[in-house]
C-alpha cells in the first residue's frame, strides 16, 4: 500500500513539473511573439510618420529611427524631430 501511495506521489510531482515547464516555455514564447510585434510595429509607425513628410527613413541599430539622416523620436502625442526641453517651463509653468 505504500508503495503505491509513493508511486502515486512521484506521478503527480511528475505531472507537476510538466506544468510548470509547460507553462514556462508557453509565457517565453508569448513574450517574445509579444515584442516582436511591438518592436514591428514600432518600425513600422515611424517608416510611416516619415514617408507621409514625403522622406526616406532608415533604421539603424542599435535602435535609432532616421529621416533623411534625422534621428526623430516617439513622444506622447507622436513621432517628432528632437525637441528642446524647457526645464522652467515644466517646474514654473
Amino acid at each position: 500500500m505504500e508503495k503505491e501511495l509513493e508511486e502515486i506521489k512521484l506521478d503527480y510531482l511528475k505531472l507537476n513539473y510538466k506544468t510548470i515547464y509547460n507553462a514556462t516555455i508557453f509565457i517565453a514564447i508569448g513574450m517574445i511573439i509579444f515584442s516582436i510585434f511591438f518592436i514591428s510595429n514600432e518600425i513600422y509607425s515611424a517608416k510611416k510618420y516619415c514617408e507621409d513628410l514625403g522622406m526616406e527613413y532608415k533604421f539603424k541599430i542599435p535602435y535609432e529611427h532616421l529621416c533623411n539622416n534625422k534621428t526623430f523620436f516617439k513622444y506622447s502625442n507622436g513621432w517628432d524631430f528632437s525637441r528642446e526641453i524647457n526645464i522652467s517651463e515644466i517646474i514654473f509653468p
